[in-house]
């Protein structure tokens, strides 16, 4: 850590220290870039820094934590003010959404995607678990997936209740591969893993260890897309993009279906103030955003078309 006695002293007081201490080791480098502590910069340099997380969610989360260590500074005299505290989510967004380029993961990638997955020792295994990421119903910290129960998967309407109380539409092939998951009790990779634990009796996921549990099951999910990374040699891989991807192919789809022409597309996305047309609002309604974070829709869609277009 940099200015590392400031940061323990600091450690000592804050109340998610784990959390607190791997932001500051994240912020290392570009604090000895600047050859200043962040509570010492200004808001463009705590910008950048916000700017190097991995996603939208984690860069406000991290504007949090540092507002929280920035309020300890001046309370300690170390500096005059809190200058994070001017700085809205909704700026972390838009900034965020305009300077990072997304990876786009078009429908072909996918297909192409889901079909070497199947073919996978892990077969529907891990194909369910990209295809629910990919239809939006994850969760922050995969919490969806890992209180998903069989009685909560209807085939008939092709819903999924989630642990959050809402109902949501779904392919068919998504409810099949869920429940084809909650049928397996062996995987063979290089040698036979029998899966033996669940959190419920019911639970589509069930896993090598013993003595499964929350924490554990959110660890597995993460060290599922690390291999796959490695696996398909691509490191942009990852629970984000394939959200991101999965909201703006589908929302394409809706309103392409709906009547939108290429053109209108174009100029909604291009216009100077990005305003749609009223016949397509009920295709945007602001909501939870699958990375947790309370978003504007259209706006999430604008930006996923621009990189679509970079990347094609």
């Amino acid at each position: 850590m940099y200015n590392e006695a400031q940061k323990n002293d600091y450690l000592g007081y804050a109340h998610n220290k784990k959390r607190a201490k791997e932001l500051f080791e994240k912020l290392a480098k570009k604090e000895e870039e600047l050859n200043k502590d962040i509570c010492m910069m200004n808001l463009d340099e705590i910008m950048e820094c916000l700017l190097s997380m991995s996603t939208v969610y984690n860069a406000i989360i991290a504007k949090v934590d540092i507002g929280s260590y920035l309020e300890w500074c001046v309370i300690k005299d170390i500096i005059v003010g809190n200058c994070i505290l001017s700085l809205t989510n909704m700026t972390i967004k838009s900034t965020y959404f305009r300077e990072k380029e997304e990876f786009y993961i078009s429908k072909e990638y996918y297909d192409d995607l889901i079909l070497k997955l199947t073919q996978s020792p892990y077969g529907v295994y891990w194909t369910s678990f990209v295809m629910a990421m990919y239809e939006g119903i994850s969760g922050d910290n995969f919490d969806n997936l890992i209180h998903l129960r069989l009685r909560d998967i209807d085939r008939k309407t092709n819903t999924i209740k989630l642990c959050n109380g809402a109902t949501e539409s779904v392919s068919t092939s998504l409810t099949t591969m869920l429940v084809q998951t909650s049928q397996i009790s062996e995987i063979t990779v290089n040698f036979r893993k029998k899966l033996v634990s669940s959190l419920y009796a019911d639970s589509v996921w069930n896993f090598s260890m013993t003595d499964i549990t929350e924490k554990k099951a959110k660890d597995t999910f993460g060290r599922w897309l690390r291999i796959m990374r490695d696996v398909f040699e691509e490191p942009r891989i990852t629970k984000y993009s394939i959200e991101r991807s999965g909201y703006f192919n589908i929302k394409l789809d809706q309103l392409f279906d709906g009547g939108m022409t290429k053109e209108e597309l174009v100029d909604m996305c291009y216009s100077e103030k990005a305003k749609i047309n009223s016949r397509y609002s009920e295709f945007f309604e602001d909501g939870d955003d699958n990375a947790g974070v309370k978003v504007d829709s259209m706006r999430k869609f604008i930006y996923s078309y621009r990189s679509f277009l970079n990347q094609i």
